[in-house]
């Protein structure tokens, strides 16, 4: 099983991702994930996001499942990572800092996050694991920055206000 999902995970990665994209769609329906008149431009960025970590396609909808719903599925090893006053007073600097930004892309965010954690005096990693469990439920997925992009900022700063809510 283990050489079966490898060789699928090649076939996944040399894919077209718009091939791949009108594969996941009928899976992506059948689990509510899309609604009438979705935006086909935004589905394939996301695809093209996790395309090169996919050994299936129900894969795919297991990761990336927190960027359909309203709020993230956590998982109790993401919930672990949410602990302690002081994340939650960078999260309330994060979003503070997210709310100033005028572009929201990827070197923006990176920018904002890096002066963030360097201010505080943390390591990248410090943060970077508690904002992917904030924003996905998820301890691993594809890079922070650029889930954040796709959640777009409205979310990313919904869902840290949330977190900031379930630390104790």
């Amino acid at each position: 099983l283990d050489k079966l999902n490898w060789i699928n995970n090649q076939y996944i990665k040399q894919a077209d991702t718009k091939r791949l994209t009108e594969l996941l769609i009928p899976l992506l329906k059948a689990r509510k994930y899309l609604a009438e008149g979705f935006d086909r431009n935004w589905l394939e960025k996301v695809v093209q996001l996790f395309q090169p970590r996919l050994n299936t396609l129900n894969d795919f909808c297991d990761w990336a499942d927190f960027l359909f719903l309203e709020k993230p599925r956590f998982t109790a090893e993401a919930k672990g990572k949410l602990v302690g006053k002081s994340l939650r007073d960078a999260f309330k600097l994060l979003l503070e800092r997210i709310d100033k930004l005028e572009t929201f892309d990827l070197q923006s965010t990176e920018a904002t996050f890096r002066d963030l954690v360097k201010e505080l005096n943390l390591s990248a990693s410090d943060l970077v694991h508690p904002t992917r469990a904030a924003l996905t439920g998820k301890t691993i997925g594809p890079g922070l920055f650029e889930t954040m992009v796709i959640l777009g900022k409205e979310k990313t700063a919904e869902r840290l206000k949330q977190a900031v809510k379930l630390i104790k």
